[in-house]
């Protein structure tokens, strides 16, 4: 359940960073207006790569730079399909790259944010079993 509950979070995030990025693209008129249907389908794509990290993660992959692919990997073979049919993009060059560069930044801006909470988490629980430590004695 732990996990589930970490990959909802880590979905409302993604789609939160994604959903802003958008606008301030959109803000530079570098994208046309998107419609509220087309939000619907975001968190729709962002469900999914959530979803497909969720089963992913279950392999035990021991390698942090095979994890890091296999998880760019589970974005892109949901983003560019999905994010194709529903119109979000067309395959031009420039669209191709916008999207890529706004998935990978986001994917790394959220993996090192987890990597610092789980940081501070594991600093946490270290210092509480120390006080236990010290408690006994």
């Amino acid at each position: 359940m732990a996990k589930l509950k970490y990959h909802f979070i880590i979905n409302c995030i993604s789609f939160t960073f994604i959903t802003l990025s958008i606008s301030i693209i959109q803000s530079l008129n570098l994208i046309e207006s998107i419609k509220v249907i087309n939000i619907y389908q975001i968190f729709l794509m962002t469900t999914l790569v959530q979803v497909l990290m969720f089963f992913t993660n279950k392999l035990h992959i021991t390698s942090t730079f095979l994890l890091i692919v296999v998880n760019l990997f589970n974005i892109f073979i949901v983003v560019f399909p999905l994010g194709y049919y529903f119109n979000l993009f067309d395959l031009s060059l420039s669209s191709v790259l916008i999207v890529t560069f706004l998935n990978v930044t986001s994917f790394f801006l959220i993996y090192l944010g987890s990597m610092i909470k789980n940081q501070c988490d594991a600093s946490l629980i270290n210092l509480k079993i120390e006080e236990m430590k010290n408690k006994s004695k």
